[in-house]
């Protein structure tokens, strides 16, 4: 693929051309969104140029000739010659013949559909770990140390992470097109908001912050 030999800008037009047009898709949309950041590092005109349509290129307009143009201007006037009769002759006039010049026509490009298994190969190869961390903190800011920490995989499996004295906590997974779950828990405390969940997990979470307080 045109992205594993380092031509990103190409496969980015390529996946942008095979989504134009076609049924909404959020996985494909998603992997789009993602490689799009990466080269631009922003989502800035990044809907604009999802929705723009491909203009063709004008044809070009075949150029004059020399033959044509000596069409374009009359012919001298027929020189009388006198001769040893007293009936003068005249010469032809030449003929100009006009050569048709083959017009140019633009090489036609047809974007192949890319399936939705191809783009999440894609998507598994731009990362093979996603790492969550976040920071839990008390009402008056003061991190809250020793609270356990929970991620529910989409495949139903549970790590457990506990807060270090900074409130600092973090896991590192593999991406996945499904949701994982982050829940905190500590006795005496109810933490806003209650748990967080991330679909299609393709690239790092940062700052997944939750507020601890006491009843």
């Amino acid at each position: 693929m045109l992205e594993q030999t380092g031509q990103k800008e190409q496969a980015l037009d390529y996946y942008i051309k095979s989504y134009q047009g076609a049924d909404e898709d959020k996985v494909r949309r998603s992997v789009i969104e993602q490689l799009y950041r990466k080269i631009n590092g922003s989502m800035d005109g990044f809907e604009a140029r999802l929705n723009a349509t491909a203009v063709e290129p004008a044809k070009a307009e075949p150029v004059a000739t020399p033959a044509e143009s000596s069409a374009a201007t009359p012919a001298e006037s027929p020189v009388a010659t006198p001769t040893e009769s007293t009936t003068p002759k005249t010469e032809p006039s030449p003929t100009a013949t006009e050569t048709p010049q083959p017009q140019i026509k633009p090489a036609e490009t047809t974007a192949q559909p890319i399936s939705d298994e191809a783009l999440r190969n894609a998507a598994s190869r731009l990362r093979s770990t996603i790492k969550i961390a976040g920071r839990i903190l008390d009402a008056n800011k003061t991190p809250l140390s020793n609270v356990v920490v929970v991620l529910i995989s989409p495949s139903g499996s549970v790590l457990a992470s506990t807060t270090d004295s900074e409130g600092n906590y973090s896991f590192t997974v593999a991406p996945s097109q499904k949701t994982y779950r982050v829940i905190p828990s500590k006795d005496g405390y109810s933490f806003t908001p209650l748990d967080k969940s991330f679909a299609a997990l393709l690239e790092d979470q940062r700052d997944v912050d939750f507020v601890g307080s006491k009843p």
